[in-house]
């Protein structure tokens, strides 16, 4: 897995950044995207439901709200899309949470650094397991379009201003999904195929920033060091001025499986479930995945299974052939008593 890899391209951003402004293009405007899906539970958490809502705006503006019902109290969760960790939900003691995520970032929100359409949306708990999932609907935008950066001039507050403040106007670059040749015509630079959420369009700033970029290989998002800019333009969410290792964009992992575990105990065998490690650390025999009822573990050599009257219930002991005698027990052969073989 990358962790370090390091852009080049920032002179050539800050290049077309200042091109862009200059062009002093007007981006067209463009419809308003709302997405509403609601979220499956898993078997971790069956009992759990919420919902993902998704508003885009000018193709570069977005909002995503998520929403989780039922889950475990006062906890706290990852929200995952496309393998990235992209933020947290916390719950509060009805077991009731919400995230809120936007682009740009605004106050009371995350950042949501990448586009949700089109991609699975995960709630994970602090074990590693799923325990709310959804595919969120793809964009519904024209297959052949392109991300076109575009200059947009903010105007003075009033007719009159303009060309009085340094210049009368200031510019900003805009991104808007259009066809090559619409884009062209508008005076505009074409980044290639993608999506304008967030932003990819270049600015002018350089610093170095941990960038969780998504990684189809299901190995989880990997962390590299770019520019703003540059993790904008590889559909990553910007972690800000950190450092890749220990990678901080990889999700929680998943918890150990438990497994059953025969553990001595004196003269008996119980049954335990442990993790394979554990049950290595107690010097127990690890049957694999499964429970611990009935009792899978074998009862310890010599043993048998004996079933003896006590106040007219019947009870079984394991216990040596020459024990169950001497008790004036009734020898059933080898076997455990877990369930109870004896009959009463």
């Amino acid at each position: 897995m990358r962790h370090h890899r390091l852009w080049r391209t920032s002179s050539g951003i800050a290049f077309l950044a200042a091109g862009l402004l200059t062009l002093g293009a007007t981006a067209p405007a463009s419809a308003t995207t709302r997405v509403t899906k609601p979220l499956t539970a898993t078997g971790k958490a069956p009992g759990a439901h919420g919902q993902a809502s998704l508003v885009v705006k000018s193709h570069s503006r977005g909002k995503l709200k998520v929403i989780g019902r039922h889950l475990a109290p006062n906890a706290t969760f990852q929200v995952i899309v496309h393998t990235v960790p992209i933020g947290s939900l916390t719950t509060n003691a009805a077991g009731t949470g919400m995230a809120k995520f936007s682009a740009p970032a605004g106050a009371g929100t995350q950042a949501l650094g990448l586009d949700p359409q089109g991609q699975l949306l995960e709630v994970r708990d602090d074990e590693g397991d799923d325990v709310l999932e959804t595919e969120m609907p793809p964009d519904t935008g024209d297959a052949g379009d392109i991300q076109c950066c575009l200059a947009q001039g903010d105007q003075g507050e009033n007719e009159g201003d303009q060309g009085q403040n340094d210049g009368g106007s200031q510019a900003q670059v805009e991104c808007e999904e259009t066809t090559p040749d619409e884009c062209t015509a508008e005076g505009g630079v074409n980044m290639g195929a993608g999506s304008c959420l967030p932003n990819p369009c270049p600015s002018t700033t350089t610093d170095q920033i941990a960038c969780c970029v998504p990684d189809d290989d299901q190995n989880g998002a990997e962390c590299e060091s770019a520019t703003a800019d540059e993790c904008a333009a590889e559909q990553g969410v910007n972690l800000g001025a950190v450092a890749c290792d220990p990678n901080p964009c990889a999700p929680t992992p998943p918890s150990a499986q438990e497994i059953a575990c025969c553990v001595p105990d004196e003269d008996e065998v119980e049954c335990e479930e442990q993790t394979a490690d554990e049950c290595t650390a107690l010097g127990g025999t690890n049957l694999g995945a499964g429970t611990c009822d009935p009792n899978p573990c074998p009862a310890p050599p010599g043993d048998i299974q004996c079933c003896r009257v006590d106040d007219g219930v019947s009870e079984c002991d394991e216990e040596t052939a020459d024990e169950c005698t001497a008790d004036g027990g009734t020898n059933l052969g080898a076997g455990t008593c877990d369930p109870n073989p004896c009959t009463s």
